[in-house]
């Protein structure tokens, strides 16, 4: 992808141009290592008089990564390159444009509706069941997510608050009331994978209890129950794991799971669910 990217094309319906997703390569020193070398090094191969070089993409389209062709339909694909001229007489004529030939695809079944369209990798829903509060988030990919589901107020937990929201203030109340929390009690099993189109519960409260603790946070929550939303933050990953990696070495209480590198697909986010009105009404 390095070597097409920056030339490569693809248009949907209507010309609509489809943006390339990439996977995160900061968080994986190899990789970036890998990377900056490629880019520092300049051109690896130089075309002769007539020559030809040949540049194979494996996994063009995996769905959600790469070029997203989710929409049935029919896709082009062309190649554009021209030199990245320092006069701005040659750059605004573009001299020395190279364009290919055009490539069409046509895809004939559409991904599932879970999958994100817009690129948003979860979605957090909230719901009343009789007296219960209940937050839940879905997978919008199309590969498994690691959710972290370790509540807390700082990485590696991950920060889950029931937001209420009336007469013009705000008040935060945490999901899990925990405090003192150390790395070691950073519970392997609460980072969770969670399948393409699937949901995991996050939190669930009781009605009675929630409006309780507005009310100790100094809310004056009406009959109506003002609108309500729930936060979810989570920093734990790769990228968290390289910036400690000297105070995981140190720390001998930290668990194994963090020690190793997490999964990929962590998801790494901050995410506000759908605003929930007369959530307190009996």
């Amino acid at each position: 992808m390095l070597d097409m990217s920056e030339w490569l094309r693809v248009r949907g319906d209507g010309g609509r141009e489809v943006e390339l997703r990439v996977d995160e390569i900061a968080d994986d020193p190899a990789v970036l290592s890998v990377v900056h070398q490629r880019l520092a090094g300049g051109p690896s191969s130089v075309v002769p008089a007539g020559g030809q070089v040949t540049v194979r993409v494996r996994e063009f389209n995996r769905g959600w990564a790469r070029y997203p062709l989710l929409d049935a339909g029919e896709y082009s694909m062309v190649m554009e390159y021209a030199p990245e001229w320092l006069d701005p007489v040659l750059a605004a004529h573009k001299v020395g444009r190279v364009t290919s030939n055009t490539l069409h695809v046509t895809v004939t079944r559409s991904a599932p509706e879970t999958v994100s369209r817009g690129g948003a990798e979860a979605e957090i829903e909230i719901r009343r069941d009789r007296d219960t509060l209940i937050a839940a988030l879905t997978n919008r990919t199309d590969q498994t997510l690691f959710v972290n589901t370790n509540s807390g107020t700082s990485p590696p937990f991950a920060e889950e608050q029931w937001v209420l929201e009336h007469d013009g203030r705000r008040f935060e109340i945490p999901s899990d009331a925990k405090s003192g929390r150390t790395w070691a009690d950073f519970d392997e099993a609460g980072l969770a994978g969670v399948e393409a189109g699937a949901s995991i519960e996050l939190a669930r409260i009781g009605v009675a209890q929630l409006r309780r603790a507005f009310m100790d946070a100094g809310a004056n929550v009406p009959p109506d129950g003002g609108t309500l939303v729930f936060r979810y933050a989570n920093m734990c990953n790769r990228q968290w794991q390289v910036r400690e990696q000297t105070n995981l070495v140190q720390n001998e209480s930290a668990p194994a799971v963090l020690r190793r590198p997490l999964p990929r697909k962590v998801l790494s986010a901050r995410l506000s669910s759908n605003p929930l009105s007369a959530w307190g009404e009996p």
